[in-house]
């Protein structure tokens, strides 16, 4: 009996190997794909910030989707496939029981009375019966976390962003700030702030830290809204335009630039122009010229790794820059675009960047004032307020202001000074 059972075994082994193989494939690609999806999820946390201020979220949500998509056809392959290995396992175990049962009553004759059948009958149906059960309590288990779930997308379908209803076409002449605000709870960030960004114009933005800089970068590209004063974009309420057209427009360059773990050409092209066509590369290549990158063209389709691994820092900040450049941004942001840079690296951003003067409007957000020497007027942020604005030498001038102790301390003088 023992030997017949063991061959039976052999023989749905056999039949079912196939199936396993293709199983076992499947599981790998499950995992593969699911670390890689894992991979761009953290990717595209990490870069929320630079996605939204330049309207790019929708392009690689776009890409993660497509991934998304890969894993659910694989996960149903390899339930389908673990399926039909269940599906066939029963069928067969059933057709060994009754031959064996033939074999003993018909052929050998030996007793077995109906009973046992019975019995068998109603263990397999008590035991779909438990399953049922089960599957259910374990339902009940995961509840707890399906609430939360729902919960958590309900918060943030109350907290959606406000657009206006303008699309956005561009400014002739400026972009002012009237007597804007921004407080979080009772805590005031930003008062009273009033400046203009004209058109074409380099500006500079600097102060001691927690001066509220990056709130006002955040304000610039619509990321938040203010709570006191307005925006005007050639003398039109920036409420009133679409967030989404307008962001289009920016160009953002921050402290630590958004590396993909992808090609050279899509880290630069970031999906934005058609990837097969012979125009896009040119126009890919010819950004790298700009932004003083020419030497890595050879390197085009070379992976970069997590976080740009194989870059250096300035090579991270140029490529960065190459992107911006490849689309022709109407305001280009850097926010401490070059203060982990040495003075070399810093040299060939500043010179990539001179080429953009007077093209575009220019916003560079700096605490190494070096950065800001060639700026056509600087505003100096302390304690949420703008407490100077001028040139870099009218603003030095000053012995007592704090423009200048900030100069003095990182040892920065106007040229031929």
């Amino acid at each position: 009996m023992t030997l017949k059972i063991f061959l039976f075994g052999a023989f749905v082994s056999v039949l079912l190997a196939p199936l396993v193989r293709m199983s076992r494939t499947t599981s790998r690609n499950l995992t593969l794909e699911a670390g890689d999806l894992q991979s761009q999820i953290i990717e595209y946390i990490q870069s929320i910030v630079y996605l939204r201020a330049t309207n790019n979220v929708g392009v690689l949500f776009s890409r993660l989707s497509s991934s998304i998509g890969r894993l659910g056809n694989t996960e149903l392959k390899n339930d389908f496939l673990h399926t039909i290995v269940k599906v066939i396992n029963e069928p067969v175990a059933a057709l060994i029981l009754a031959f064996l049962i033939y074999q003993n009553v018909v052929v050998e004759s030996k007793e077995l009375t109906g009973i046992m059948l019975l019995v068998f009958a109603l263990h397999r149906l008590l035991a779909r019966m438990l399953m049922l059960q089960g599957e259910w309590q374990r339902f009940n288990a995961f509840l707890g976390s399906l609430e939360k779930v729902e919960n958590t997308l309900s918060e943030f379908e109350g907290n959606l962003e406000t657009r206006g209803h303008i699309s956005y076409r561009g400014f002739n002449e400026a972009i002012r700030f009237e007597g804007v605000s921004l407080k979080f709870g009772e805590k005031t960030i930003l008062s009273e702030v009033s400046l203009d960004i004209p058109k074409n114009k380099t500006i500079g933005i600097v102060g001691p830290s927690g001066a509220g800089k990056s709130s006002f970068f955040n304000l610039v590209t619509g990321l938040i809204d203010p709570t006191g004063g307005r925006v005007l974009v050639d003398g039109e309420n920036f409420a009133s335009f679409d967030k989404g057209s307008f962001r289009q427009t920016i160009g953002f360059v921050p402290q630590d630039p958004v590396i993909l773990n992808d090609s050279l050409f899509n880290n630069i092209n970031l999906w934005r122009l058609p990837t097969e066509e012979k125009a896009t590369e040119e126009k890919v290549k010819n950004a790298m010229v700009s932004a003083g990158c020419e030497r890595l063209i050879p390197q085009l389709d070379s992976f970069l790794g997590e976080r740009g691994i194989r870059l250096s820092g300035g090579e991270r900040q140029r490529i960065a820059i190459a992107r911006e450049i490849l689309i022709g941004p109407e305001i280009l942001i850097l926010d401490e675009a070059t203060s982990a840079l040495d003075s070399q690296s810093e040299e060939i951003v500043q010179a990539s960047l001179e080429l953009l003067r007077n093209k575009c409007t220019i916003l560079i957000i700096a605490h190494r004032l070096s950065t800001v020497v060639d700026c056509d007027i600087i505003h100096t942020f302390d304690a949420g307020k703008v407490v100077a604005s001028g040139t870099f030498k009218e603003l030095y001038d000053d012995k007592f202001s704090l423009f200048r102790t900030l100069c003095d301390k990182q040892g920065v003088r106007p040229d031929g000074i």
